[in-house]
């Protein structure tokens, strides 16, 4: 059976006082941890070898602070072979664009590329190929220019580019 958690909302000194038998035994500890995660409609199972967790070494409550959640998006973005937030920043910035210019330009929020950027939320499969798409190939970024890009594009197929090699 499974210990009860708890969601810690920030960090403090240790011990903490755990909210399960109300002692001062609540200490980082490094467990084996697998969790099912819905992303994009389908759930994964993500094991993470070795999660630092605050733990009651009394009870054995398991409380979840920000950086335990911090590790579970990694190992899910890593299982998943999505872009890490550091990387969406790092290729935004070495295009010279702000968050707001790069939002604009593919058509998510300037809040969502936040999150993402943030480590705050996880984007979607489908947002995740349109940025590697937009960072990796200059015709794409030349193509979606945001709202008064051209109406016409993707409307039909171009036979000529349309070859399946």
């Amino acid at each position: 059976m499974q210990p009860e958690t708890h969601r810690v909302p920030r960090a403090k000194p240790f011990p903490w006082l755990c909210p399960r038998c109300m002692k001062h035994q609540v200490f980082p500890a490094k467990i084996e941890y697998v969790l099912d995660v819905n992303h994009d409609g389908i759930l994964h199972k993500v094991h993470i070898p070795e999660l630092t967790v605050p733990k009651c070494v009394t009870c054995g409550e398991l409380l979840f602070d920000n950086a335990a959640d911090d590790q579970i998006s990694n190992a899910l973005r890593t299982q998943l072979g999505l872009l890490n937030p550091e990387q969406i920043s790092q290729n935004r910035q070495a295009l010279g664009m702000s968050r707001a210019e790069l939002a604009e330009r593919i058509g998510f929020t300037e809040q969502a590329l936040t999150r993402w950027e943030e480590n705050r939320g996880i984007q979607t499969r489908a947002a995740d190929n349109l940025l590697r798409l937009f960072f990796a190939l200059p015709a794409v970024r030349g193509a979606l220019i945001g709202g008064g890009q051209n109406r016409q594009l993707g409307v039909s197929v171009d036979q000529a580019t349309s070859k399946v090699a």
